[in-house]
């Protein structure tokens, strides 16, 4: 039942493992007798109706029915007629409620055998399945379901496989290769998803919509009726203006850039995707700053330093990217010390441009706010100034093909997102990229949410605020991917990277009370090198929900690359659940890979309605596990030889699976 590591499909699984009895086998034999444990969890494969379907043994492979096991996995299995194809896909799908049956005895099975002839394809390609020893093997069909060998998937799929004759067990197992394959393949579902949101009399959040379609190109003009691709409005502004009812839904073109805008959605508001291509993209980035003339020569130091300005002001920028992430700067911070910026760390020194980019590739934004009182809530205004990149190799400008700002136009605005969600919005194949403070926002009083299919990423570093002359020990930082203080949300399957706060984050402050019953559900998401990977925080006691459930989810490399400017802890999963009124709290089949502070961080487990089971943990050896601040529990390390009795009896994770990384 560890969906995460059914690898496209454990599907396929696939093992030359019988029990010698059926070595030699001239007939299939249906044996009830052999158990499937994946990652010490047993599980049962069943068929679309709930029914236990069993393993086949035949020559000595055994064989499970393909789609039986895909549902245990939370994998989609169909079959191509016309191309005798079984298609796998890491869409997410649930498996249906199992219906106990006694177990009936083996049973011998004459008619079946492979079949040449069918072919396996997963995530569009054509995969070959072999055996332990390199031999190509087939699935078979009987009774129109389609079984597969279980050891030839395994392999394609990075898995080991074991057999205890006991037992009478198939072993299935994970490692470092398996979470990053498995990881891979969310990454390509999320980004190569396809629009299914589908006009129909019946709303269902998050598939159909009921009311009118709208249609948003940069080819399109904001003089059109926008009802039809080929009459496409242009702009955010013209969706921000038009009068929109419940049940309309918004597409916005593939492959199509919007730059510089909020857009501001309207309660029960579909917004997605239409065309071919990349999903729809929304910078915060004004412009590309790749050109010639668009950097200027500041400073040339005696060692080959050189410093440059870019040509206009621009407002306070957390991050600048080179050619769609291949490289990007470390931001300098500055504190803002009443007439001029110090350095943070240097409180005594005053910052300059040619002395405090003290390495390649580093930058700092240096805006003037003289007169203004603390504290300088750096959002509420709408100030720009110059910026400067340390970039020894020559212009930026022509060594680059893109370079992209992390930052946001705020017009005195306030703290927003690209996108700002309200009531029983959907959010659908969008991507929110390059900014400064969050991607895509819930308002405090927003309801029933979903945000599906998205990817959100490089965002982060700005400013929060200046709160006082002096620097403090926390630099107040902004940056979040998918931020929420609504009452009940949906957030699932979706790809956030390089972000430099939390990924997908859920607090509540004295001004944002969160005060209604509603579900929070994230689940199917993958998050790669950020500050932290899911954060569920409650300042004041504010946020009242029936249950919380952090499902599937891949956490991988918190705090590693990009985030560098990240004032929080770097944790894949931080709860503060001793103070938040949520009646159930379900961290359940998650894989955490790699912080460079914890997997888990927990304010309080006591009293607490937490359920914790079923979690991947991969930490470096001698790395810190979790740990409790509010307890004043040091971190757990990796070496700790309790370790596992630890996560099974105070955490509660009875099923944990810990792998060390080396």
């Amino acid at each position: 039942m560890k969906k995460v590591f059914a690898v496209a499909l454990l599907l396929s699984l696939c093992i030359s493992l019988a029990p010698k009895a059926f070595a030699v086998e001239a007939v299939g034999i249906m044996d009830p007798g052999i158990s499937i444990s994946i990652d010490g969890v047993l599980s049962q494969p069943t068929n679309a109706a709930g029914n236990p379907v069993y393993p086949i043994v035949y020559a000595g492979t055994t064989y499970v029915p393909v789609r039986g096991l895909s549902y245990l996995f939370g994998k989609s299995a169909d079959w191509d007629v016309e191309s005798r194809t079984v298609v796998i896909s890491d869409k997410n799908v649930s498996a249906p409620a199992l219906i106990p049956d006694s177990k009936p005895s083996a049973m011998t099975l004459p008619q079946v055998s492979p079949d040449a002839g069918i072919s396996i394809s997963y995530n569009g390609k054509i995969k070959i399945l072999t055996n332990a020893n390199g031999e190509t093997v087939y699935p078979m069909i009987y009774k129109g379901t389609t079984y597969i060998p279980i050891r030839g998937a395994a392999n394609l799929f990075s898995r080991t496989v074991d057999w205890n004759s006991k037992t009478r067990t198939v072993l299935i197992s994970s490692s470092a290769a398996s979470i990053l394959a498995d990881a891979e393949a969310r990454r390509s579902s999320v980004i190569n998803c396809e629009t299914e949101i589908k006009k129909s009399g019946t709303a269902v959040p998050g598939e159909t919509y009921t009311g009118t379609a709208y249609y948003v190109s940069n080819f399109g003009s904001d003089d059109n009726n926008g009802l039809t691709p080929n009459t496409a409005w242009a702009t955010v502004s013209k969706v921000n203006r038009a009068e929109l009812k419940a049940g309309d839904a918004v597409f916005f073109e593939r492959g199509d850039v919007w730059r510089g805008d909020y857009l501001y959605c309207k309660n029960a508001v579909t917004y997605s995707a239409y065309g071919k291509g990349e999903k729809p993209r929304f910078y915060g980035s004004p412009e590309d700053g790749a050109g010639l003339n668009k950097w200027q020569l500041y400073y040339e130091g005696k060692n080959g330093e050189k410093v440059w300005k870019f040509y206009k002001n621009i407002t306070d920028t957390g991050g600048i990217v080179f050619n769609d992430g291949d490289s990007y700067a470390e931001r300098i911070y500055g504190w803002w010390a009443k007439n001029g910026y110090v350095l943070y760390e240097h409180p005594d020194q005053s910052m300059e441009p040619d002395t405090c980019l003290d390495k390649n590739l580093t930058f700092c934004s240096m805006i003037d706010y003289s007169g203004y009182d603390y504290p300088i809530c750096r959002y509420d205004l709408n100030l720009s100034g110059p910026l400067y990149l340390r970039c020894d190799a020559g212009n930026p400008g022509t060594l680059f093909r893109s370079i992209e700002f992390e930052t946001k136009d705020t017009n005195g605005s306030g703290w927003y997102g690209i996108l700002n969600v309200v009531d029983n919005c959907v959010i659908d194949n969008l991507c929110v990229l390059y900014y400064g403070d969050a991607g895509i926002r819930a308002n405090p009083d927003a309801k029933d949410i979903i945000v599906q299919n998205c990817e959100v990423g490089w965002g982060g570093n700005c400013i929060h605020e200046y709160s006082q002359p002096t620097p403090t020990v926390e630099l107040m930082i902004s940056g979040d991917g998918i931020y929420g203080e609504c009452t009940g949300a949906v957030i699932k399957s979706n790809y956030c990277h390089e972000i430099d706060g939390g990924a997908i984050t859920f607090e509540s402050y004295p001004e944002l009370a969160v005060t209604g019953r509603g579900n929070y559900n994230c689940c199917g998401n993958l998050v790669e090198r950020c500050g932290q990977g899911i954060w569920l925080h409650d300042d004041m006691n504010k946020i009242k929900l029936d249950k919380v459930s952090i499902d599937d989810n891949y956490i991988l490399y918190t705090g590693y690359g990009y985030c560098h400017g990240c004032w929080c802890d770097l944790v894949s999963i931080n709860f503060d659940t001793s103070i938040l009124d949520v009646n159930s709290i379900s961290i359940t089949n998650n894989v955490l890979f790699l912080s460079k502070q914890y997997l888990f961080e927990f304010w309080s487990y006591e009293n607490s309605p937490l359920s914790v089971n079923r979690n991947i943990y991969v930490q470096n050896a001698g790395g810190d596990f979790a740990v409790w601040p509010r307890l004043n529990w040091s971190g757990w390390k990796m070496n700790d030889k309790d370790l596992q009795s630890k996560a099974e009896n105070l955490m509660g994770d009875k099923l944990a699976v810990i792998l060390t990384y080396n």
